[in-house]
């Protein structure tokens, strides 16, 4: 019993450590966003979209901020603007 409660903390350390994937979906089905959670943060690429299935925006995340370039479209998935975000605020292209 001892063994199995060391391996089991041991894999949730690990899963907190390397980040959990989120996915989260709307009532009809499609998915709402995908992403990464890094102690309790968001991190790393992550995609949105609206509820028609059409990506809605992506960018990635570094210390739990919007960082590096980000995509938004409209909902007939033409491209709407990109930006630069620096710690959360957005820098402009």
């Amino acid at each position: 019993m001892k063994t199995i409660f060391i391996i089991f903390s041991l894999t949730l350390f690990s899963l907190t450590i390397r980040g959990q994937i989120n996915t989260e979906y709307y009532a009809n089905g499609q998915k709402k966003f995908d992403g990464k959670y890094l102690l309790d943060k968001p991190s790393g690429h992550w995609i949105y979209w609206f509820e028609n299935g059409v990506k809605q925006g992506e960018g990635d995340f570094l210390n739990g901020q919007p960082s590096g370039i980000w995509t938004y479209y409209y909902s007939n998935g033409k491209k709407k603007e990109s930006g630069n975000m620096s710690n959360g605020l957005q820098n402009g292209i």
